[in-house]
């Protein structure tokens, strides 16, 4: 399969093993983001010698490190110890430049733990002009490795931080699909590169029929991998997510259903969001910063408890599923508005507003109550950031409409009433995302007023 995207990622790496500022580079990415694939097309044509660790014994690896030193140099390998294994790194540092990558290094970490301290010794004595590049999916290990200052390697490493690809380099895995389609697939996978690795599809629904809804395909478990991969007990954090899912996204209704208690909420949470499987919203405008509302951000996660678990009688019917699916992409649409602000704006804050506006009836008319007091209801803003251009602060509120309809004065309305809701400073802007358009007498009023209106092409470009 060809190599698709990372243009960016590679070029930052050409321009470290041709100038590096320090000779080693830790790759830190969750599972599945890419490091490996990354790391084999930036080697091509470099010699290079890729050790991958197991998650097993300090022995064992040792073992493994004989077997594969020895095919790599032809001759048998003995160690006594990593001593004697970093002797041979040396050995081939000082015959040529060498890029040694090692992979799965918590690994390593975790089985060894002077592992670190004879590789410190190995780049401050013996590395000459080659390289060293650590690849690891445990992101709090790796950081711990190279960010803590009492850790042998702190001061010797650069840290590199890959993230999921972008909706436009994914579209080239399916360059027939329809644009919506493309749209669909990223709500769904992501930007991570190993779901787009099924070729041939030409539609959305076949694609997610045949690789995650049926039983056995590719991915139909993956939701259940990601979990029982890194958690326990797992049975808590299916609840918490589950609850997430149905609307139960605070921790006093997520103990409520749960049965767990705060405390135990809490350190899942916790967990949850160290992983970057779910996200606290982050309030804006004024809004209450209690209670803490989550949400579950990474999308194949979201896909599987907000479908999957809910529509287990589907078996692996498209159809069945479909309301589910375009509901969930309503809400993972507003996720991707949010990034094409932080790619396109000087953004310096970025969340949501959820709060009180005054309910009105079908005539338009405030609802009061028999006291004759204002009745209220709960309303939110999709997105809400504050941008900075040319020295000067605005805050900018978004609405993001993924129906079937254009968006025109009803959502500009509607949008306005909240904002005037919110504590809020004077530069207010507005800005509407929709997938299928805007209503024409509308684009010009936004181009009179100097409203962003984002098409389904403008995310796309």
């Amino acid at each position: 399969m060809r190599f698709i995207g990372r243009q960016r990622e590679l070029e930052f790496l050409e321009q470290w093993y041709d100038n590096p500022t320090l000779n080693a580079l830790a790759l830190i990415g969750r599972r599945r983001i890419g490091k490996t694939t990354l790391i084999r097309k930036f080697l091509e044509n470099k010699p290079s010698l890729h050790i991958q660790f197991l998650n097993s014994s300090s022995e064992l690896n040792l073992i493994a490190l004989e077997n594969f030193m020895s095919e790599h140099l032809d001759h048998a390998c003995r160690f006594r110890n990593y001593l004697d294994f970093f002797t041979e790194l040396k050995e081939l540092a000082r015959k040529q430049r060498t890029v040694f990558v090692f992979d799965e290094y918590p690994y390593i970490c975790e089985a060894e733990p002077s592992f670190s301290s004879i590789l410190q010794n190995f780049i401050d004595h013996d590395l000459s002009d080659s390289l060293v590049i650590l690849s690891g999916s445990s992101i709090t290990m790796m950081d711990e490795e190279i960010s803590e200052r009492s850790r042998p390697l702190f001061g010797r490493v650069h840290p590199f931080r890959l993230d999921e690809m972008t909706m436009v380099e994914c579209r080239e895995f399916y360059p027939e699909m329809s644009t919506e389609d493309q749209l669909r697939t990223y709500l769904t996978f992501g930007g991570i590169p190993l779901y787009y690795t099924v070729p041939g599809f030409t539609t959305y629904c076949d694609l997610v029929e045949e690789t995650v809804l049926k039983d056995n395909s590719v991915f139909h478990e993956e939701g259940d991998n990601i979990i029982n991969r890194e958690l326990t007990p797992a049975i808590n954090y299916y609840m918490i997510l589950d609850a997430i899912s149905s609307g139960s996204d605070e921790i006093s209704s997520m103990s409520a259903v749960t049965g767990l208690d705060r405390q135990m909420c809490t350190s899942c949470l916790n967990r949850l969001v160290e992983l970057k499987l779910v996200s606290p919203i982050h309030p804006m405008a004024g809004m209450k910063t209690k209670p803490v509302i989550y949400r579950i951000t990474d999308r194949m996660l979201s896909f599987h408890h907000f479908v999957q678990r809910r529509m287990f009688s589907s078996q692996g019917d498209f159809e069945t599923c479909r309301t589910h699916i375009y509901t969930l992409h309503g809400r993972t649409f507003e996720d991707q508005c949010a990034r094409y602000l932080l790619e396109r704006l000087d953004v310096i804050e970025i969340g949501k507003w959820i709060g009180p506006v005054a309910k009105k009836d079908s005539t338009g008319q405030v609802m009061k109550n028999d006291s004759g007091k204002t009745i209220y209801e709960s309303a939110d803003i999709d997105i809400v950031a504050t941008v900075q251009e040319n020295g000067h602060r605005y805050e900018l509120f978004c609405e993001c409409k993924f129906t079937g309809e254009t968006v025109g004065f009803t959502e500009y309305n509607r949008l306005m009433e909240r904002v005037r809701s919110t504590r809020s400073g004077p530069d207010r802007r507005l800005a509407f995302f929709s997938r299928f358009g805007f209503d024409e007498r509308f684009e010009e009023f936004a181009r009179m007023n100097g409203i962003l209106l984002v098409s389904l092409e403008d995310l796309l470009e």
